[in-house]
């Protein structure tokens, strides 16, 4: 989950007493349900709120995903609960009465086993992102829910049930799913009536890549520093650094 606290100039996380939140995660009527957002300022809040309601919102994040991933994909599978699924909350492919999603998917280092990528969701549903790399073949390393080892949510059920253990790290690599939100971008919307065009209006990054991404990136994809750097630079995650 991307939380974001949005102050004026020059504050701080302490002179925030009464938050105004934009949206509480999970909720169905919400395009972006992973995102937790709230801001001191009334105005600041109700623009924001508007933006996500109106998905004049753009996010990208970085993600691990099993296998040799070479081109572009653009995965449009509409997505439905999974009643079938072990756990109440699992997601799948839906059919034409399923809630309509649609997700780019871009390699930016691909090797023998595994590929980093940028990905970037034009609709905001539960799970999206890991069901539809799971569709490609792709599944994100790490998930304990539609992960290349987690037995149709199985693992996910096994770590509630019993923690974290030498079996789930075999069969999972990560202790968690290798998706890292980035970038997100809040945009004015366009009102002819107003002559206004489309602009942006806040745009947050994150300022370093998770260490536990960056080494399994070093160490099971053996990737160099300098590699990394390079791809995050051409994908436009310049304002990222890799910690020590």
């Amino acid at each position: 989950m991307l939380t974001v606290s949005i102050l004026p100039q020059g504050w701080t996380g302490k002179q925030v007493a009464l938050p105004y939140l934009l949206k509480s995660p999970n909720s169905k009527s919400s395009p972006h349900p992973s995102t937790l957002m709230s801001s001191c300022r009334p105005e600041v809040a109700a623009k924001l709120a508007k933006a996500l309601q109106v998905r004049k919102v753009k996010k990208r994040y970085i993600a691990i995903v099993h296998g040799s991933l070479d081109k572009k994909c653009v995965v449009t599978s509409p997505l439905e609960e999974d009643v079938d699924g072990k756990a109440w909350f699992k997601m799948r492919l839906g059919n034409k009465g399923g809630q309509a999603a649609e997700t780019i998917v871009i390699p930016m280092i691909t090797t023998k086993d595994f590929t980093m990528v940028m990905v970037q969701p034009l609709t905001g549903r539960k799970h999206q992102i890991r069901v539809h790399c799971e569709s490609l073949g792709h599944p994100l390393v790490g998930d304990k829910m539609y992960g290349m080892q987690s037995q149709q949510g199985q693992a996910y059920i096994d770590f509630v049930e019993h923690g974290w253990s030498d079996r789930l790290e075999a069969q999972l690599l990560l202790r968690r799913q290798a998706l890292h939100c980035a970038e997100m971008v809040f945009y004015n919307s366009k009102d002819p009536s107003e002559g206004m065009e489309e602009s942006i209006m806040y745009s947050f990054h994150t300022p370093s890549f998770p260490k536990d991404m960056l080494l399994f990136c070093l160490n099971s994809m053996k990737i160099e520093k300098e590699s990394l750097m390079l791809a995050m630079q051409r994908h436009g995650f310049e304002h990222i650094s890799l910690p020590s």
